[in-house]
């Protein structure tokens, strides 16, 4: 195929193509659920719910999403000392 075709007039300095032939194998159970955009790079059991990535227990990342969202005012109190 032809780049130019595919970008138009953009240009293009360099392009590298690498070719690696790798074989994974991944378990994925029954009924397992996975949100959009998850990286999932293990086996998964059957009925499991999985979000992130990587992916993880879906219960674990809304547990997580609290912390994660909370962090900023966690490092403001860490930084003024307002912890004591």
């Amino acid at each position: 195929f032809c780049f130019d075709e595919i970008l138009g007039d953009f240009d293009i300095f360099l392009v590298a193509f690498a070719v690696v032939n790798v074989e994974i194998v991944i378990t994925i159970g029954d009924y397992v659920k996975v949100q959009a955009q998850s990286g999932v790079g293990r086996n998964v059991k059957s009925k499991e719910i999985l979000q992130g990535s990587p992916a993880f227990g879906y219960q674990d990342f809304n547990k997580s999403y609290v912390h994660f969202k909370n962090l900023p005012k966690t490092i403001h109190k860490l930084d003024t000392k307002d912890y004591l």
